[in-house]
């Protein structure tokens, strides 16, 4: 890892953060979404969510806010899953986080279907926030290979789809 430009970024984005408005506002917003997630994202919790928290919690997302028809989205996944089989997802997401995440367990998420990449580690990221981090293959990937760190080259896939190589999201 390039650590001088690591060190060199984190000063420009700190100072940027300090004068813009509109980065100040993201954080505030992260946090509320945080705060939101914490309270949802428990598990005791989860095995009650309704339709509508489950959809609250969905598309309070950065994740959901790619999508342009959001509504259509969340039923096409809860058709195709239903009510109890997404609780049960993101209970093991959660239940399998609060232990420590391993690729092994990521794949298992992964292939229980109904949140993906981005939604998943978002979800994991605003739940427990000093121990993960979003995954945005668009982003994550290329800004790690600016630090120096070309995940690719360990054996990892790039995972560009939500069932591909979590060792990605791991090696990290």
């Amino acid at each position: 890892m390039k650590n001088g430009l690591l060190q060199e970024l984190a000063s420009k984005f700190f100072t940027e953060m300090q004068a813009s408005r509109v980065l100040q506002d993201h954080v505030r917003e992260h946090e509320r979404r945080s705060q939101r997630a914490q309270r949802f994202l428990m598990p005791e919790i989860i095995s009650e969510l309704q339709e509508d928290k489950l959809r609250e919690l969905f598309f309070d997302s950065d994740a959901f806010s790619f999508w342009s028809n959001k509504e259509w989205e969340f039923n096409s996944r809860l058709q195709k899953l239903g009510l109890d089989a997404l609780r049960q997802v993101i209970l093991e997401l959660i239940t399998r986080a609060e232990r420590g995440l391993t690729p092994d367990d990521l794949n298992k998420v992964w292939d229980m279907r109904g949140l993906g990449t981005l939604l998943s580690t978002e979800l994991i990221a605003y739940r427990y926030p000093d121990r993960y981090w979003t995954f945005n293959t668009s982003v994550t990937l290329e800004a790690l290979n600016i630090l120096g760190e070309d995940i690719r080259a360990g054996g990892g896939r790039c995972p560009y789809s939500s069932i591909e190589n979590p060792q990605v999201y791991n090696q990290s």
